[in-house]
């Protein structure tokens, strides 16, 4: 997005619980199959991923940035940087949701993504 000016406070709120909605869906891999089910002709593998990385965080984003505490982004950071790791580990092309919920990248991934959402949860 290109938006020129100052963010508008519904901005932020959207935003901001855009990335804690990804992390909740990252999270867990009951709500990932789910989502397989509900949206059939999606492949959630590349959704789950394109979620994260192109769609809701954006790390050098400071008007995303804004809409965080210190300690906040400090985690988003953490977690970016570890899903990145994890992410380029996986197989390619990646299975389907039902088999990489059980690989141990995607398990280090719904792992990293239940520590983040302490810092939102507390």
């Amino acid at each position: 997005m290109n938006h020129n000016g100052p963010p508008t406070e519904p901005y932020h709120r959207q935003c901001r619980k855009n990335v804690i909605d990804v992390l909740e869906l990252l999270a867990s891999p009951d709500a990932q199959i789910e989502y397989q089910n509900n949206v059939p002709h999606a492949f959630v593998p590349d959704e789950l991923i394109c979620m994260w990385f192109d769609d809701s965080f954006r790390l050098n984003d400071q008007r995303l940035k804004d809409m965080f505490a210190e300690s906040e982004w400090s985690t988003l950071l953490e977690f970016n940087s570890r899903y990145d790791q994890l992410h380029n580990e996986l197989p390619s092309p990646l299975p389907q949701i039902d088999a990489l919920v059980l690989l141990p990248q995607w398990q280090s991934v719904i792992s990293a993504a239940k520590i983040a959402l302490r810092t939102f949860n507390s």
